[in-house]
């Protein structure tokens, strides 16, 4: 499977599944690319959809804006690049005969700990970053995206 496929294999009403900033991002103004959609997910990032927290019962805890930048940058290259450290990843994916949006954003996800050093149970909010990357892709098209997003 190429880059160009798997994005198209993605279901981008599974990524809104995935995603709360995704699902909320046709009544959330203020998003024009990725960078402004993770910021509702990451510390000291945009606060809206957490102001109805008062409590602070810990749903309001997110990653530090770093593990974003990082996830980012290496979706980046994945989508945008031929680098052969991703080849492990690609065998994963292309191990499955029917590819699902869930199963796509799991294995990225756990890529990512594993290249890290994350803690696994942090792959879950990584997901979330990942179908971020994934939800601007299909909504310019790959080539549109890399050509501005590749840093």
């Amino acid at each position: 499977m190429n880059k160009k496929d798997l994005i198209n294999s993605i279901d981008i009403s599974e990524l809104r599944k995935i995603s709360s900033v995704i699902a909320s991002y046709e009544v959330l103004d203020n998003i024009k690319n990725p960078d402004d959609m993770a910021s509702y997910l990451y510390e000291g990032g945009n606060n809206l959809l957490f102001a109805s927290n008062k409590e602070d019962n810990g749903t309001n805890r997110r990653l530090p804006k770093a593990i974003w930048l990082k996830v980012r940058n290496e979706l980046n290259l994945l989508l945008c690049t031929d680098d052969e450290k991703y080849s492990e990843l690609w065998e994963r994916i292309n191990r499955v005969e029917k590819i699902s949006t869930l199963y796509v954003i799991t294995t990225i996800s756990l890529f990512l700990c594993d290249k890290f050093n994350f803690d696994k149970l942090i792959a879950g909010a990584i997901g979330q970053f990942v179908a971020i990357v994934f939800f601007f892709a299909l909504k310019v098209g790959k080539e549109s995206y890399c050509s501005t997003y590749i840093k």
